[in-house]
């Protein structure tokens, strides 16, 4: 697991903590429905405030200021980052692996094609037209981007351990 995705986990985790533990303080503190202090706590972290529900007492507006303090910044830094890597498509070619992923996971009986170049893309429009199940194995960017476009399953390199 890299780095930003697992602080993208551990921000979304403690997120989820302060939503759960403002809503809690809330229900203890002000005597407020869970679905009111959850409402107040979410509102009050993405700062939307319509002012239906608010704290009454001093400890309740200090928690609310513990919530947006806290909370704001975490949603802001996850939000961010999220739009990031939607802008920058990271979000869409992990879908579309994860898809993929998926359908090779589905195979049986399938014929592995181990690079692309000429003769592997001959087989693979022959296994394609006879509709045999088959993935292909590529390192070549380009390459792989032709696979991508021939909607054709493929693995990025695989690496292997060869021991002498």
């Amino acid at each position: 697991m890299t780095s930003k995705k697992r602080t993208m986990i551990i921000a979304t985790i403690t997120l989820l903590f302060i939503i759960l533990s403002g809503s809690i303080l809330f229900m203890i503190i002000e005597d407020f429905s869970f679905l009111d202090a959850v409402w107040l706590t979410v509102i009050t972290i993405t700062t939307v405030g319509f002012g239906d529900i608010v704290p009454n007492s001093a400890s309740g507006r200090f928690v609310a200021l513990f919530v947006v303090i806290s909370g704001l910044w975490l949603f802001s830094y996850i939000l961010s980052n999220f739009f990031s890597n939607l802008v920058e498509g990271r979000l869409i070619d992990l879908w579309e692996k994860r898809k993929m992923i998926n359908k090779i996971k589905t195979l049986k009986n399938h014929i592995i094609i181990c690079g692309t170049g000429r003769v592997g893309y001959e087989a693979i429009m022959e296994l394609k037209n006879y509709d045999t199940p088959f993935i292909a194995i590529e390192k070549d960017e380009q390459r792989l981007k032709n696979l991508q476009d021939a909607e054709v399953l493929y693995i990025e390199e695989m690496p292997l351990k060869i021991k002498f």
